[in-house]
């Protein structure tokens, strides 16, 4: 499912080039709509915090990638190496008459002529049973994606729900494939025992700490957080 709409094109990518995660200068000169902002706004505290912790062209794994606003503004700002991975399994339980977030990234690849952003059309599980168990990626994104493992995808489907094995092997498998960053971010309406999410993957994943981002505003109003997991 894509919540980013935004109309990526050569001024967007210029600008993340030459102002990197200057945040207010970028809202001020970019006509962002208010869905896209929300997303930008975390893509860029994600890259200022990497920025801050001097990770240059970074390996990353973006799980359920949606549109690519996260993708792209790592690929750009940080000269990252990107593989994104979703499936349009939301949109086709929920009904919705919206575009597959796969073909999406791929236009807006073409259009703008982004390299080194590899999108994959694959369930988050199918793609991590893929990956060899040692760690692959220096960054990965697991955002606004985990609880759908919990409780289903969809308002009124279960489709996808996870037992208690089938999710910690799911996190350890993600703690793995880390080399270094693992940054996580959850709808907390969504979901009954917030610090739980948190535990799972610290343990599950093998984590040695957790570290607070930042935090931004969803399209609900709703704060939300964004925490790092380090290896």
């Amino acid at each position: 499912m894509s919540y980013q709409p935004l109309d990526w094109n050569q001024e967007l990518l210029l600008r993340l080039k030459n102002d990197k995660i200057n945040i207010v200068s970028l809202y001020e000169q970019l006509d962002l709509s208010s869905v896209e902002r929300f997303s930008f706004d975390r893509a860029l505290a994600i890259c200022n915090f990497l920025n801050l912790n001097n990770i240059e062209k970074p390996v990353v794994l973006d799980l359920g990638s949606s549109g690519g606003v996260f993708s792209f503004a790592l690929r750009v700002t940080l000269n990252a190496h990107v593989t994104a991975v979703d499936d349009d399994r939301y949109i086709n339980i929920q009904k919705e008459n919206e575009q597959s977030s796969i073909m999406m990234m791929r236009e807006r690849l073409e259009k703008c002529k982004i390299d080194r952003v590899i999108p994959v059309n694959s369930s988050i599980e199918d793609f991590l049973h893929t990956l060899p168990p040692f760690p692959v990626y220096d960054v990965v994104l697991l955002l606004n994606i985990l609880h759908h493992f919990y409780t289903g995808y969809g308002q009124m489907s279960q489709h996808g729900k996870m037992n208690w094995g089938e999710k910690v092997e799911i996190l350890r498998k993600i703690g793995l494939i880390t080399k270094k960053y693992l940054f996580f971010e959850i709808n907390s309406l969504v979901i009954n025992d917030y610090e739980k999410y948190l535990t799972d993957i610290m343990y599950a994943g093998e984590f040695k700490s957790l570290e607070y981002v930042s935090r931004s505003v969803a399209t609900d109003g709703k704060v939300r957080a964004i925490w790092c997991f380090k290896k």
